[in-house]
């Protein structure tokens, strides 16, 4: 990577705002699987890779796609260093390895791949892109809100194209669960921009893969099963063997020859060779049946498999202090004098089935994965580790569920002594996603008695303490407790629903928990479960007297936050309850102008045939369809339009609907509300006219689009005085220009 500043691609300064941005993208860092990758890769193998015409060609020739399939991890690092030394001018590179041994979204989401891509081309900027930059300010509202995938992957292609050469690096593309949505992805972005894209792609030939990528022009594809590959085979055996003294170096031969071609006829060697395990699952069987704490292996190997995030060393030791009971079934309890004296020694215990880098503790490989779940296991000596995906989940829902409860016994919850509890952040944090994974009776009375007890008066510390923790976040890294002080009058029944537990919900409400509570962050149980998307929570809410029209919270009621969401099956349950589309409240205003905002069509239609006012005013859009104009949506304008709503009010920090299109320069709503009657020189807003707006805020081509519509540049109002000041003010010397000389015509007419 370039490191002066005449070899990066310039950006927006601004030290704090770039470290509010990389906390907010939250992007994973796939790194320790590279240099884990790296490490165990040995000298002077990959040659034939990296002096291939396949390589050469895709290092060299823009719009270049190149697909390794056979899984041979250490070639995709040979590949980043490669491109890690390339020289040129403005050049940029990304890597990212999908991971599915543990399960965890850091590294199976297609949406970890964009965020890591994007910030790895951003941090090779002076500065933060611009794209980012508008993504982070302007879309997502100073970082009040998360973006969605269609942003993030537009904010990419964008960062990508300001390089002459972009580099992307993606290993093990099985492992991705999304992986229909990263080929769609990979065929959008190689024809988007591929006069400076290299994309490198690595995974298993599997069909899907194959099919998403086999139709686009430029792939090569390179086997690394092939004849090519025997020779790092046969290296590597090599080191391997001679760390092994007790062979011969006869014998060793004789074993790595075996190893590589398959071995016949040979005669006590042979038979040496023949009992030990033919592939990988008989090794893996064969280490399961050997473990000397087979139900504690089968519970790190169950975590490891389905926990959503990645897991450190100390996270999966502290699963040993959860205790069954002689049969599965049992009520798990927690019990202290089960906890390792020292919590590496669970490495062991696992010994060949998982990996440890960082402190990070992962599968081995996916084949690990795949083995606890075949039929084949279930055959074999090791039956007694089949698990399945919902048996999993259960067992980690209860060991959360038991972990938590023994924090009752904390009077009082410090950074300190929580963290003589290190399982704890995870268990609070994850227990939910675990306990509505289980697809199956697996578990399930167990799970609901260790809720009961969670969220029942008797284990009132215990709850407090959970609810201050799940409002703390999940971070291995830096956890930090928030106040308890924000957390003593917190509802069983608020929070049940927001981690969208029916039955819970169910049997709080039926032992009288009150609906109508105003606590927390969005208001009522109502309008946090509103806020989640918990459809059948907000049903049985609504069923036991639930109020859709009280107000509290960040989106002011229930309606309001589930049109700012985007849940249309929760705007409908609302409506036929009661709901006011009409209650203004909050930054949008209105449930109206919060879907018009987020540009939720079906929404805008729902709540406009329950007798929602199109030109209602409220918020800091002052309408439905400021909102609308502000955010470029065309779609939403016209619908608004179509259904009434005034171009000419005025209101909000925009002054009208045009005012707030020129802020961000959306010409094509601009011409739209021009179109429909929108008076170019209305006095409204802190910029006050369109055309001031987009002087202040440098939008040449919205300048000159209002100017030819019979902009005024003479109009005074505001801070600035005119267009021309607001354009001065700040330095647009191209608008200042345009002003001058159409103030110049308008003073001769």
């Amino acid at each position: 990577m370039a490191t002066d500043m005449q070899r990066q691609v310039r950006g927006i300064h601004d030290v704090q705002k770039e470290e509010k941005i990389t906390r907010w993208m939250s992007a994973p860092d796939s790194s320790p699987n590279f240099n884990a990758a790296r490490e165990k890769h040995q000298s002077e193998t990959g040659a034939w890779f990296l002096g291939g015409s396949e390589f050469a060609k895709w290092m060299d020739q823009s719009g270049s796609v190149l697909w390794l399939h056979g899984g041979r991890k250490y070639l995709t690092t040979f590949a980043v260093e490669s491109v890690h030394g390339a020289n040129g001018l403005f050049v940029g590179h990304a890597y990212f390895f999908f991971d599915g041994r543990d399960g965890q979204s850091d590294l199976v989401h297609h949406e970890k791949l964009i965020r890591s891509l994007i910030m790895q081309f951003s941090a090779q900027w002076d500065g933060v892109p611009a794209a980012l930059d508008n993504l982070y300010t302007v879309e997502c509202k100073d970082g009040l809100r998360q973006p969605s995938i269609a942003s993030l992957e537009r904010t990419l292609m964008e960062i990508a194209k300001s390089f002459n050469s972009a580099y992307v690096i993606i290993d093990a593309l099985d492992e991705c669960c999304e992986r229909r949505k990263s080929l769609k992805w990979i065929q959008s972005i190689t024809s988007s921009i591929p006069g400076k894209l290299h994309l490198l792609v690595s995974s298993r030939p599997e069909p899907e893969i194959d099919r998403g990528l086999s139709c686009i022009s430029t792939l090569q594809e390179v086997n690394i099963a092939g004849e090519k590959n025997i020779a790092d085979i046969q290296r590597y055996l090599d080191v391997r063997l001679a760390e092994d003294g007790k062979w011969s170096d006869a014998s060793k031969h004789l074993i790595r020859d075996g190893l590589v071609r398959g071995a016949d006829g040979m005669r006590e060697l042979e038979a040496q060779l023949k009992a030990l395990p033919r592939g990988l699952n008989d090794t893996y069987a064969k280490i399961l049946t050997c473990s000397p704490r087979p139900s504690d292996l089968k519970r790190f190997l169950q975590c490891l498999a389905f926990s959503n995030r990645p897991m450190t060393v100390v996270e999966i030791a502290e699963v040993a202090t959860i205790h069954f009971g002689d049969e599965d079934s049992n009520v798990p309890v927690y019990e202290s004098d089960r906890r390792f004296e020292n919590p590496k020694d669970v490495l062991s215990i696992c010994y060949g089935l998982i990996t440890e880098v960082e402190g990070v503790v992962k599968l081995a490989h996916y084949s690990v994965k795949e083995f606890l779940l075949s039929e084949e296991i279930q055959r074999g000596a090791a039956k007694y580790f089949f698990t399945n995906e919902s048996l999993s989940h259960c067992t980690i829902a209860q060991i959360c569920l038991a972990y938590l409860l023994q924090l009752d016994q904390l009077t009082f919850m410090t950074q300190e002594n929580i963290d003589s509890f290190p399982l704890a952040p995870y268990a609070a944090n994850r227990f939910a996603s675990h306990v509505r994974s289980i697809c199956s009776e697996d578990g399930s009375s167990s799970i609901q008695l260790l809720l009961q007890q969670l969220f029942g008066f008797d284990k009132r510390q215990a709850f407090l303490h959970w609810a201050r923790l799940l409002e703390s976040g999940d971070s291995h890294t830096n956890f930090k407790l928030k106040r308890m002080i924000d957390f003593e009058a917190a509802s069983p029944l608020y929070y049940a629903s927001s981690i969208g537990l029916l039955q819970l919900v169910q049997h709080l409400v039926d032992h009288g928990s009150h609906i109508n509570v105003i606590c927390g962050e969005h208001g009522t149980a109502l309008g946090v479960a509103s806020t989640e998307g918990h459809a059948d929570v907000v049903k049985l809410l609504l069923e036991n007297g639930a109020n859709a029209n009280v107000f509290g919270g960040e989106y002011g009621t229930a309606l309001g936050a589930a049109s700012t969401e985007g849940h249309a099956e929760i705007v409908e349950l609302l409506l036929k309850n009661g709901a006011d589309p009409n209650i203004v409240c909050g930054e949008y205003g209105t449930a109206l102008g919060a879907a018009s905002y987020w540009g939720y069509a079906d929404i805008i239609e729902l709540l406009l045939k329950n007798g929602a006012d199109v030109n209602n005013i409220g918020g800091q859009y002052g309408t439905a369809l400021g909102a609308a104009s502000f955010w470029g949506r065309a779609e939403i304008v016209e619908l608004l339009l179509a259904n009434g709503a005034d171009v000419n009010v005025v209101s909000g920090k925009y002054g009208t609907p045009l005012g707030a299109a020129s802020f961000l320069g959306r010409a094509d709503i601009i011409e739209l509300l021009l179109k429909n009657g929108a008076d170019v020189n209305n006095v409204a807003g802190e910029n006050g006219t369109a055309l001031g707006a987009a002087s202040f805020w440098g939008r040449t081509e919205i300048v000159k689009l209002l100017l030819t519509n019979g902009a005024d540049v003479n109009i005074k109002h505001g801070k600035y005085g005119t267009p021309l000041g607001a354009a001065s003010f700040l330095g647009h010397a191209d608008i200042v220009r345009l002003l001058q000389e159409a103030g110049q015509r308008q003073s001769r007419r």
